[in-house]
C-alpha cells in the first residue's frame, strides 16, 4: 500500500520524509520552489507581448511621398495610350 502511493501519487508524507531546505511534508529537497528556480511563465510571455515605443532617428531623410497606383490614374494612362496609338493608324 505504502510502495503503490510512492509509485503511482509520489506522495511522502506517508513515510515522514520532510524537505530539508523548508521542512515541508509535500515535496523533498529535490522539488523544493525555495532551493530551485520556477519561472512564472505568464509573467515572461506577457513582458514580452507588450508593446514599447520604438525610438526613432529624426535624423534619417526619408523619400517623398509614394507615387498613387489608383485605378483611376491607370484608366486615364490607358485611355491616352490608345488615343495615342488611334491617331498614329
Amino acid at each position: 500500500m505504502l510502495k503503490d502511493l510512492f509509485l503511482v501519487y509520489q506522495e511522502t508524507n506517508c513515510f515522514g520524509v520532510i524537505c530539508e531546505s523548508c521542512g515541508s511534508l509535500t515535496h523533498t529537497l529535490r522539488d523544493c520552489p525555495l532551493t530551485h528556480l520556477q519561472f512564472d511563465r505568464v509573467k515572461i510571455f506577457h513582458r514580452h507581448i507588450y508593446n514599447v515605443e520604438s525610438i526613432r532617428n529624426s535624423a534619417v531623410k526619408r523619400r517623398g511621398p509614394a507615387r498613387s497606383r489608383s485605378p483611376f490614374i491607370v484608366m486615364e494612362k490607358a485611355e491616352d495610350i490608345q488615343e495615342m496609338l488611334q491617331e498614329d493608324s
